[in-house]
């Protein structure tokens, strides 16, 4: 998000462009594992593939083709189209910036610090959705920390 800023802001700084586009070539490296692997963890099995495969498709769609095509056939070439291209991005980051403070932990997280049964997560909208979880995956998250859901 600040190399997105510093980009828009460079006006003409060929220092502080190339660094902006290395830091938001990072930035965005780092939200296209990130974002799927916390996806893949919190999806259903049966449903996992799909759920990451959508998220993908429409963030590259939506960031490489109609950002381009909307600015290429609405703006005239110059520096307004430059900043406002790499502008719109800002808006999925921010959402996603924001989103990720009201994200639950992780199954696999809890499992790590042998916190998934504690009574406190039983009870929680965290513990309802374990209970729906198929045995299957309640087993391996059992093998896995080797404490029981009981």
């Amino acid at each position: 998000m600040s190399g997105l800023f510093m980009q828009i802001f460079a006006s003409g700084i060929i220092g502080l462009l190339l660094f902006a586009r290395i830091w938001a070539g990072l930035g965005a490296g780092i939200l296209t594992v990130v974002s799927p692997l916390y996806l893949s963890e919190i999806a259903p099995t049966k449903s996992r593939g799909m759920v990451v495969t959508v998220y993908m498709v429409f963030l590259l769609s939506f960031l490489m083709f109609f950002i381009n095509f909307g600015a290429n056939k609405g703006l005239l070439s110059g520096r307004m189209q430059y900043r406002l291209v790499q502008a719109i991005p800002l808006i999925p980051v921010g959402l996603a910036l924001v989103g990720s403070f009201f994200l639950s932990d992780t199954p696999r997280w809890l499992a790590s610090k042998d916190a998934l049964w504690k009574p406190q997560l039983r009870s929680s909208a965290f513990g309802n959705r374990l209970k729906m979880m198929k045995p299957s995956l309640q087993s391996a998250l059992t093998s896995r920390t080797g404490s029981s859901p009981n």
